[in-house]
C-alpha cells in the first residue's frame, strides 16, 4: 500500500482488494498467513489506541488457509533406496533427519559433540520448543553413526530440496521432504 499508508485507512474493502490482487500471485495459504500477520499488527495498534477499525470484519470470509500437514513417511525399503541414490553429504542429512526426527535446518547445525550417548542436542530456533535434547532410539543408532563423521554437514547445495527431489527420482521412490 506504500510507505504513506496510515493504519487507520486499512479496512475490509482495502483488505479485500489486496486479497484479490494477491490471488493472482500466490496461494490462499500464503495470503491467509499475510492477513493473519496484518490483523495481529492491527490488534497491537488497537491496543495502543492507534487503530480504531473493527478487527472482526477484516478477514475476508472466503479466505481459507488450505495447509494440510503431510503424512508421508519413508518405508524401510524406500529409505535404503534413497540413501543409495544420495551423495555423502545429502545422505548424511537424510540420515540425521530420519534418525532424530529433526528439521533440515536443525540437522545442518548438529555437531559430533551434540551427540552424546543416547541423547542428541538439537539447536532449533523455529519455535519455543525447538531447542531440545532428543533420545537416539536404538533402531536409529546405526543410521546416525553413519552420519557422524560428516558432522557438521556442509550445505549440500544452494537448493538442497531440489537435490533431494532428484535423489528420490533416481531411487524411484515417491517424492519426500526432510520432514517426512
Amino acid at each position: 500500500w506504500g510507505d504513506d499508508c496510515a493504519l487507520a485507512t486499512i479496512d475490509a474493502d482495502k483488505l479485500d482488494a489486496y486479497v484479490q490482487e494477491r490471488r493472482g500471485e500466490t496461494s490462499d495459504e500464503t495470503i491467509s498467513r499475510e492477513v493473519r500477520h496484518l490483523v495481529f499488527l492491527l490488534r497491537l495498534a488497537k491496543r495502543s489506541r492507534s487503530y480504531a477499525g473493527d478487527l472482526s470484519t477484516l478477514r475476508p470470509p472466503d479466505l481459507h488457509g488450505s495447509y494440510v500437514p503431510r503424512t508421508r513417511v519413508l518405508r524401510p525399503g524406500e529409505l535404503e533406496a534413497l540413501l543409495a541414490a544420495c551423495g555423502p553429504e545429502l545422505g548424511a542429512l537424510v540420515r540425521v533427519c530420519t534418525a532424530l526426527g529433526c528439521r533440515r535446518s536443525e540437522a545442518l547445525k548438529l555437531t559430533r559433540e551434540d551427540v552424546a550417548g543416547s541423547l542428541a542436542k538439537i539447536r532449533g530456533t523455529k519455535t519455543a520448543g525447538s531447542a531440545r535434547e532428543v533420545p537416539v532410539l536404538s533402531v536409529f543408532r546405526a543410521l546416525l553413526e553413519q552420519a557422524l563423521p560428516l558432522l557438521p554437514i556442509k550445505a549440500v547445495s544452494t537448493n538442497v530440496n531440489r537435490e533431494l527431489y532428484w535423489a528420490c527420482r533416481r531411487a524411484k521412490v515417491d517424492h519426500c521432504s526432510f520432514n517426512d
